[in-house]
């Protein structure tokens, strides 16, 4: 198991339609067709942080990947090494955030029960996967991605 730097970020996320996909990122469906807001959330998360450090630190390949760190039989995953690993460690649903009505107007004094907006929050791993000779400038690159999100304590669908 790796043993290294880490910190944890937490991404309150209201579950409902993303923006428009491109032709280099399409949308990603479930099995029942609908849009699924959580890898759109990480990957618009995972790009933003990318830019900010090639900004700061350029190189060829990205800075960040979205991923696990080993693969399912338990070995070092090489798409990871000297990268900053974001992966969800946990999702949960957010009971402060109060829910809207569920009754909406459908016609003359007629109201059909809709679900309420489900609210949950992502708690993501941020973990600076560079060892040996590299790991003095995974450090470097780990305290450039806490002032990431220092800067940007927030995100919405327009940034």
């Amino acid at each position: 198991m790796f043993i290294g730097p880490a910190f944890i970020i937490a991404l309150i996320h209201v579950v409902g339609p993303t923006p428009p996909s491109s032709p280099d990122r399409p949308r990603a469906r479930d099995p029942g067709g609908r849009v699924s807001d959580i890898r759109a959330t990480l990957e618009a998360v995972q790009q933003r942080l990318n830019e900010f450090l090639q900004a700061a630190e350029p190189r060829p390949e990205e800075w960040v990947v979205l991923s696990n760190l080993v693969d399912p039989e338990g070995k070092a995953y090489d798409g990871a090494r000297n990268r900053l690993v974001m992966f969800l460690a946990n999702v949960q649903k957010e009971t402060l955030v109060s829910t809207a009505n569920g009754a909406v107007p459908v016609g003359d004094n007629r109201y059909a029960i809709v679900a309420p907006p489900l609210y949950v929050d992502l708690y993501v791993l941020v973990f600076a996967n560079f060892y040996d000779a590299s790991y003095l400038e995974g450090l470097k690159v780990l305290s450039l991605a806490i002032s990431f999100f220092q800067q940007n304590p927030a995100f919405t669908r327009s940034t």
